[in-house]
């Protein structure tokens, strides 16, 4: 079975620049199938409304600058046997590794700054340090 997670089609990106962000992209939409997803960069004012919010409205500002927050690649509405095809093409590259999550019926509810503070506990208990 191949599970679509919740939420729109979209990769959330936080901590990177559009730069930054032209590899990930170019490996998910040519090696794993997916097509173009919405590219959403994580903005100031994102911080403080709900993840789902993040992934459906539509804001005005820049993105946040890549040193003002965590590298995070969040995946939203995309198959999970495409997100194993992307992170197995992903280790082929040079890019640093941001910390790799999905959407669920949970975070999609919770505030982005509050998920980013999470993913970051997750990834120090992890990592032991």
């Amino acid at each position: 079975m191949n599970e679509i997670l919740p939420g729109p089609a979209a990769l959330f990106l936080c901590g990177m620049d559009r730069e930054q962000s032209v590899q990930p992209l170019k490996i998910l939409t040519e090696r794993s199938g997916m097509g173009n997803p919405n590219l959403i960069y994580c903005t100031e004012s994102m911080l403080n409304v709900s993840l789902e919010t993040a992934l459906t409205a539509v804001f005005q500002d820049e993105p946040a600058a890549p040193d003002k927050l965590p590298s995070v690649c969040l995946f939203s509405g995309i198959s999970i046997e495409t997100i194993k095809s992307f992170l197995d093409d992903f280790r082929t590259t040079k890019l640093p590794r941001p910390i790799f999550a999905t959407t669920t019926s949970h975070n999609l509810k919770m505030m982005v700054k509050e998920l980013l503070l999470h993913l970051l506990e997750e990834r120090k208990i992890q990592t032991g340090g």
